[in-house]
């Protein structure tokens, strides 16, 4: 689980240092990355990917055969693993999950951690309203306040931060 040097990385694909440099840690612009301080953590990540892609086909498995029962406990899963093996949390989001699983929700995960991070939490219909007014409660009006650069942004955009969806057929091609 150790984070792999680029050194380490160029010698197990048996290809120099500056290969391993121009193919893999150079922009399309010509600008070189560095790569990560801890080293390329290779098996943590690839931990995660096969590991969600066993979640979407053991949630799949459960919608088809008319359940979704542990629909929740896959999405736990999935956050956990983003969080632990791809390490793209942040202690914002961390707060936004515990409470949201402590307001009710049966899973709750992280989504868009690229462009800020939110989450999509599972809830039933009969907690949804109680659940809304604890996480904004205690996230929005009390959590937030620990990040001032969210909480500035909280306040200056004047929208509401909860959107409430209900699962549908989804997209469909119609000819």
């Amino acid at each position: 689980w150790h984070g792999y040097t680029k050194t380490e990385l160029s010698e197990a694909l048996g290809i120099s240092l500056d290969e391993f440099n121009q193919r893999f840690c150079t922009t399309t612009n010509g600008e070189h990355i560095s790569g990560p301080a801890e080293g390329f953590k290779l098996l943590a990540r690839t931990r995660h990917v096969v590991s969600e892609s066993a979640r979407v086909d053991q949630a799949l498995a459960d919608i088809r055969s008319g359940g979704g029962g542990r629909m929740g406990e896959l999405m736990n899963a999935s956050y956990l693993s983003c969080r632990h093996n791809y390490e793209v949390s942040h202690p914002a989001i961390d707060d936004l999950v515990a409470i949201a699983l402590e307001a009710g929700a049966a899973g709750s995960r992280i989504t868009g951690a690229g462009f800020g991070g939110c989450t999509v939490s599972l809830v039933p219909d009969d907690r949804l309203d109680s659940f809304l007014d604890e996480v904004r409660r205690r996230y929005f009006e009390d959590a937030i306040q620990t990040y001032p650069e969210a909480s500035r942004r909280y306040r200056e955009t004047g929208i509401e931060p909860l959107l409430v969806l209900r699962s549908s057929g989804g997209a469909q091609m119609i000819f």
